[in-house]
């Protein structure tokens, strides 16, 4: 229809991203009451500047579509379970999951983030636990399907590390990357259309022993305070895992090119709601605990906040 205008591709791109972000608010509901942190979350997915590339590039649609789908077969599946278990919406998440898949690979984690929601928010007891695992059956079932027609079309050409080494340096790349992604949501200076890091060669490379330590450091933080831990925080900090895991380079290489990994930023399309949900945590955090121990003036506190947000909001337009 719009032949070489890339205005209206660009403009269908938006149109998409702004219906997942409307989505997700609906989604963040069903885990808060109330609809200020929904709405930040929201907010944020939509406007902030790690979400460029995958918005900003026309070929990479199949982005876009997967995770709306990926969104949306969530956000059924949480109406069918915790609503009036209408069987309607759960197939209707089936297809969903089914037309993400279809988009593009990366909607192959939601089985495992549902198995993550069952878990931490039912609370099975050990009689309980083979219901969960039969509830999140067909989803396995639907990614097990497109595994197999992927494979007989001829579509699947992986790369897989030639020893256990291999695989662990690129893992422990991709962790690096990890921290450089963690970076960009807050302070994302140094954007790239298409993002790469150089493979560690080496586990006495001095970078590989920081990122080492870096995630040593923050799972014994996390070991600490676990208990302590709300279940949405634990939830939502899973859900970033849980949707990087297949970019990790444990199952597969990723690459660009030799030596090389690919750390793109579209890998966070998806994944970033779970540190959006806990950035909008910390801040409700930071505003609780100022009103206990009064160390600042609110005012300062929300002035900053929406410096930051601008901050984001005018790097995303450049």
């Amino acid at each position: 229809f719009f032949k070489l205008n890339p205005f209206y591709y660009y403009l269908t791109n938006i149109f998409i991203h702004l219906a997942s972000a409307i989505v997700i608010f609906f989604l963040i509901r069903f885990f808060y009451y109330d609809p200020r942190v929904a709405f930040w979350v929201a907010l944020l997915f939509s406007t902030h500047p790690v979400n460029w590339e995958a918005v900003a590039n026309i070929p990479g649609r199949s982005i876009l579509l997967s995770a709306l789908f990926y969104f949306l077969a969530f956000y059924l599946f949480c109406c069918y379970h915790q609503l009036k278990r209408n069987v309607v919406l759960l197939l209707l998440s089936f297809v969903c999951f089914a037309l993400s898949l279809m988009s593009k690979e990366s909607g192959m984690m939601l089985p495992v983030l549902i198995l993550a929601y069952l878990w931490l928010y039912e609370r099975p007891r050990s009689e309980t636990k083979i219901k969960y695992l039969f509830i999140s059956a067909p989803y396995f079932l639907i990614l097990g399907a497109y595994l197999i027609v992927r494979r007989i079309l001829g579509m699947t050409s992986l790369f897989y590390p030639r020893t256990i080494e291999e695989s662990l340096l690129g893992f422990f790349t991709f962790l690096r990357s990890v921290i450089t992604h963690l970076r960009l949501f807050v302070l994302p200076v140094d954007l790239h259309f298409d993002r790469s890091n150089a493979l560690f060669t080496s586990f006495l490379n001095p970078e590989l022993i920081i990122t080492v330590s870096f995630f040593a450091a923050l799972g014994f933080l996390i070991f600490r305070v676990f208990k302590r831990l709300p279940v949405p925080v634990i939830f939502f900090g899973l859900w970033f895992a849980i949707d990087l895991f297949p970019v990790s380079q444990l199952l597969v290489a990723i690459g660009t090119q030799a030596g090389r990994i690919s750390t793109a930023e579209h890998f966070l399309y998806s994944a970033c709601i779970g540190i959006f949900v806990l950035m909008i945590e910390g801040a409700m955090w930071l505003f609780r605990r100022n009103a206990e121990r009064k160390f600042a003036d609110a005012r300062i506190i929300k002035f900053g906040l929406i410096g930051l947000y601008l901050f984001l909001f005018l790097t995303t337009i450049r």
